[in-house]
């Protein structure tokens, strides 16, 4: 049975240190993040790192934003990258460092910042200007008044902007709610609006639900 983690920012560090030393040289940044995620790549299928205790133990994050919160941790001298001598893959594994060791014996946190790639996406300028607003109100109902928009249509602005990864579904539900659908998600392993609907609380929209799985296919 996966065991999943309540990736707070608080554990974030902790969970990431755990599971690089629970996957001693064994993955690059990449398939770490892929781990972290939870993701059903069929680079994790074929080597069964689906087993993982660690297996969607930052299911809430994308894999690039995972991707860069190891990175800041190598940045940070926590984590060490080595090429291993009959490594398939040609790719540097990690390890955990002398201070990284330290720093997990003492359970210190290490604060990450949240980075996302940059992505050369394109936007129309309807979306753009909702991504303005919306970044300033942080308020759906505030955005969809200021543009003179139905709160629909807000909605759909800002599921394709999770899927594009410029928001991040935190940035627009709220992280009970993620929690909750995440794993109901998971207990019916589907993605259908319809299904999930009917066993979730009848406060969380099918706008909610639409935005949280954008941000599970935004790997």
């Amino acid at each position: 049975m996966v065991v999943r983690i309540d990736p707070t920012p608080e554990h974030l560090s902790i969970i990431i240190l755990n599971a690089i030393k629970e996957h001693h040289r064994q993955l690059g940044v990449g398939s770490l993040a892929l781990v972290l995620k939870g993701s059903k790549s069929k680079l994790l299928q074929n080597r069964r790192l689906y087993e993982s205790k660690f297996f969607g133990a930052l299911f809430y994050y994308p894999t690039t934003v995972i991707g860069n919160f190891v990175k800041q941790l190598v940045e940070k001298g926590m984590i060490k990258t080595v090429l291993v001598t009959g490594n398939p893959y040609f790719l540097p594994l990690l390890e955990l460092s002398s201070e990284g060791k330290v720093i997990l014996k003492s359970k210190t946190d290490i604060e990450l910042e949240i980075k996302r790639d940059i992505k050369q996406v394109k936007l129309n300028e309807s979306i753009k200007e909702t991504f303005r607003i919306f970044s300033e109100t942080k308020d759906i109902s505030k955005t969809a008044a200021e543009r003179n928009l139905a709160e629909s249509t807000i909605w759909t602005h800002l599921v394709s902007l999770v899927k594009l990864e410029q928001l991040l579904p935190r940035d627009v539900v709220s992280e009970d709610k993620i929690k909750l659908i995440l794993e109901k998600k998971n207990a019916l392993n589907t993605f259908r609006l319809k299904e999930l609907k009917e066993i979730l609380p009848e406060d969380i929209s099918y706008e909610e639900i639409k935005c949280v799985l954008a941000g599970e296919n935004a790997e």
